[in-house]
């Protein structure tokens, strides 16, 4: 009997419909050769369209090996698209690297669901890069997921501006020290631990003697030479755990964590021999007057910076480029 379907059609065949069932195409082998080259250009599209997106493209099996990696996913590794294949990232990159991009795998075959997240790189050339990163399970027709499918955005970029706007909100431009904000901040919670561990803490306020004459009489640049020449020999002088800033002009705040009124005086002298040592410009020989105090009696950071600059003005109408105590609270 003749299949009522092929009756009227020129092959006598019965009609081939595609996956969704849209138009009838015929079995013969011109079509199948159609068929064969419209799948080759649609291969070639979303090869070149992997390629050339700027992302990195990868899929992972459920042993984390990767079964497809684009040029640029590769890149990231130093190597090429097929060196990935079969390989995990243990085989790939530094131990470190690899714990933190296993977390957004394990992520998503634990919990089935889409994940996405910040991981870190380091190029070949050293560079820390930032990705951000979404990760798709993709399952199989009984519902299991067989792999992942990984898409990385490189945005170090953005990450570097968002580290130089928190740098610049932070940083006193002149001398690459704290500005008064972050200092006062920053001298803040110390005084809250300090407080709650019952650790010492002392301020030094510094400020530079007869800075105006220097700018009178040898310009602005030159002052803000100065300035950055006596930064710069208060960071050489100070510990990592201490802060630095500038509080304005020629004055400079210094929070010492840990640090009892003897070290803070004795700090606080080697600060003044250090910078009267400097020679800036055509030979001008910086001094400066500080002022100590500690936190030892005070209601809070407020009562520490104001016996401190009480100290610093003692120590210039004593006779400056010396180092004066305050007195503790009453």
């Amino acid at each position: 009997m003749i299949d009522p379907k092929a009756r009227n059609h020129p092959s006598g065949k019965p009609p081939v419909r595609d996956a969704r069932g849209r138009g009838a195409l015929s079995a013969d082998a011109a079509d199948l050769g159609r068929l064969e080259a419209e799948l080759l250009q649609k291969n070639a599209l979303l090869e070149s369209l992997l390629e050339n997106v700027d992302a990195c493209i990868y899929t992972k099996d459920r042993a984390r090996r990767y079964t497809y990696a684009n040029a640029k996913m590769a890149a990231i590794v130093g190597r090429e698209p097929q060196e990935l294949l079969g390989r995990t990232d243990d085989e790939l990159v530094a131990p470190e690297v690899a714990a933190n991009w296993r977390v957004l795998d394990d992520r998503v075959f634990t919990t089935g669901s889409t994940q996405s997240g910040e991981q870190i790189s380091t190029a070949p050339d050293g560079e820390i890069r930032h990705f951000w990163v979404v990760q798709i399970p993709q399952r199989d027709r009984g519902g299991e997921i067989v792999s992942l499918l990984g898409i990385a955005t490189d945005f170090t970029q953005f990450y570097k501006l968002k580290e130089e706007l928190a740098r610049q909100a932070t940083t006193d431009e002149l001398t690459g020290v704290r500005n008064r904000r972050s200092l006062l901040e920053t001298a803040r919670q110390e005084f809250t631990r300090a407080l709650r561990y019952q650790h010492p803490l002392s301020v030094l306020m510094l400020d530079i003697d007869h800075f105006k004459d220097i700018n009178d009489s040898h310009g602005h640049d030159v002052g803000d030479q100065v300035l950055r020449a006596v930064a710069d020999a208060c960071r050489r002088e100070l510990r990592d755990s201490d802060v630095l800033g500038r509080l304005g002009g020629e004055e400079f705040g210094v929070v010492l964590p840990n640090t009892r009124h003897e070290g803070a005086l004795a700090v606080a002298e080697r600060l003044r021999a250090r910078i009267e040592a400097l020679r800036v410009g055509d030979g001008i020989a910086p001094k400066v007057s500080i002022g100590v105090a500690c936190m030892e009696g005070a209601n809070g950071i407020e009562d520490v910076l104001k016996r401190a600059d009480q100290a610093l003005y003692a120590a210039k109408a004593a006779g400056r480029n010396r180092v004066s105590l305050a007195a503790k609270p009453a």
